[in-house]
């Protein structure tokens, strides 16, 4: 029992707390150079976004860097009218891609990638939107000939402003601040698919159950380059409104991550770069494994307690399990009901996520990765 909550405790705090004080001792790995030299090509992979492209294309029409050769919009079996809109734009530097078949993100990537002419490859989102310095503070970053990929910073605006949102925002800051102290220390390899960078020489071609955001940051980490974090270079999008949402995309994420990771440890990596599958370890998988954990310590601290072979601190570490469950379960009720209280939703969509974390991990051990994305609300 003590084992698991040690994995879960320095899997959500002990590793945070840890990195933080090494990275007090590691300078930045950045460069501060002007960054005008390196032409550049953007890349949205786009399946039924007839409400967003248009809006899409116009906001990085405003970019201030001015080497960006073209805008390669990827058409992955869209059936609305996403394609004439691109067509109606009059924007010189668009150029468009398509797939009759829904073949999913990856796959459209690696399409997208061999046409671009571009030295610097930049993945986005049909719903993201770009600071109008995104481009130039990205691009900075690569005057330092380390640097293989660079992450902006991505901010989430609550569209709907729900409790599920909210607590998926408040878990997006703490990710970013878990990713500023691995940057620091040269552990980062992951990126999102929304507001990242890479060298195009650095690419290798995606599996179909891949996804850019987490197979490429690993492969140029495991290269000996460094994944570098853009303080400035903003991006904004939407989290999850409703748990449904945010369930189905914890899955999905968690299940290509693990099946990226799977398809890329060898033991020969693991000793060339041990600090690179350190944080992978108890970044990603603990944290993935935190529901059966959960399940661990519970079962454990009630067959204790009720063994009368335990103590005081096991008794009240199985109370403050039962406070936490009931709060989850009144979440649940306001699920069921549509109702919303921060003090039983936090618990309750912590409960669900962290399920949806094991089901995604499960599915990515068994090869079940899914390749097709689905926009979830």
């Amino acid at each position: 029992m003590f084992f698991s909550i040690f994995l879960l405790f320095y899997a959500w705090a002990g590793y945070f707390v840890t990195i933080k004080i090494l990275s007090l001792f590691r300078k930045k790995t950045s460069s501060s150079a002007p960054g005008y030299d390196h032409t550049v090509t953007i890349i949205i992979a786009v399946h039924n976004e007839e409400k967003n492209i248009v809006a899409r294309i116009n906001n990085l029409a405003l970019q201030t860097y001015d080497r960006i050769v073209e805008i390669i919009v990827a058409l992955d079996g869209s059936t609305d009218s996403s394609l004439d809109l691109v067509h109606s734009m009059n924007y010189e530097k668009l150029a468009v891609i398509i797939s009759q078949e829904n073949v999913g993100r990856a796959l459209m990537h690696n399409l997208a990638v061999e046409k671009a002419k571009g030295e610097i490859l930049i993945f986005t989102d049909a719903e993201t939107e770009f600071d109008k310095g995104y481009v130039s503070e990205t691009v900075k970053q690569f005057n330092n000939d380390r640097i293989g990929c660079v992450v902006g910073t991505l901010k989430y605006n609550l569209r709907k402003p729900s409790s599920v949102a909210q607590g998926e925002s408040i878990y997006w800051k703490y990710e970013l601040a878990i990713r500023r102290a691995e940057e620091r220390i040269g552990v980062l390899a992951n990126a999102t698919g929304a507001a990242m960078a890479i060298r195009k020489i650095l690419y290798k071609k995606l599996r179909a159950n891949e996804d850019v955001d987490t197979a490429t940051p690993i492969d140029i980490a495991l290269a000996g380059k460094y994944v570098s974090y853009a303080e400035n270079a903003i991006a904004y999008d939407f989290p999850p409104a409703t748990i449904q949402g945010e369930f189905a995309s914890r899955i999905r994420g968690v299940a290509q991550t693990i099946n990226c990771i799977m398809k890329r440890v060898t033991v020969r990596d693991i000793f060339r770069s041990p600090m690179i599958y350190f944080g992978l370890f108890w970044h990603r998988i603990c944290r993935y494994l935190t529901f059966p954990l959960l399940l661990i310590v519970l079962s454990c601290s009630i067959a204790v307690v009720t063994s009368g072979t335990g103590n005081r601190l096991t008794f009240f570490i199985l109370i403050l399990q039962m406070i936490f469950y009931i709060l989850a379960a009144l979440g649940g009720l306001n699920f069921l009901r549509n109702r919303e209280s921060k003090t039983v939703d936090f618990p309750f969509n912590f409960i669900a996520s962290t399920l949806a974390m094991s089901i995604g991990f499960y599915k990515g051990v068994s090869g079940q990765s899914p390749s097709i994305y689905k926009h979830h609300e």
